[in-house]
């Protein structure tokens, strides 16, 4: 938290810049569990082995870096690394003011990351 900011003052900052309880996804960690929401069938069919790899494009403006980072460590840890190709971040735009961590925090990140370009 900022000096001075309480929790309740936080989180209507989130939801205020982003639409959602932004101190809440700070707090949650970049590799998480998520189920596999398929439809039983599709668990179960059976998929080409020679697919082609397949690039991942995310398009954000203005996005809180935890969410970002953590869209981007779902992508890396659920996709076979032999189909994917790579992660490009494009930023349309943010706006260094509000959205700091967009900038230099997020160029050093994505250095340490594999198949990632920004």
């Amino acid at each position: 938290l900022p000096p001075g900011e309480t929790e309740e003052e936080a989180k209507k900052r989130g939801f205020d810049t982003h639409g959602y309880n932004a101190r809440l996804a700070d707090t949650m960690p970049l590799n998480r569990y998520v189920s596999d929401m398929r439809h039983p069938m599709c668990r179960r069919m059976g998929y080409p082995r020679n697919l082609p790899r397949a690039s991942v494009v995310i398009c954000f403006h203005n996005e809180a870096l935890s969410s970002l980072l953590r869209s981007v460590h779902s992508i890396l840890n659920r996709s076979p690394a032999e189909l994917l190709e790579e992660i490009i971040l494009v930023d349309d735009a943010s706006h260094r003011e509000t959205h700091p961590d967009t900038f230099e925090p997020l160029d050093e990140y994505v250095k340490h990351l594999p198949k990632l370009k920004s």
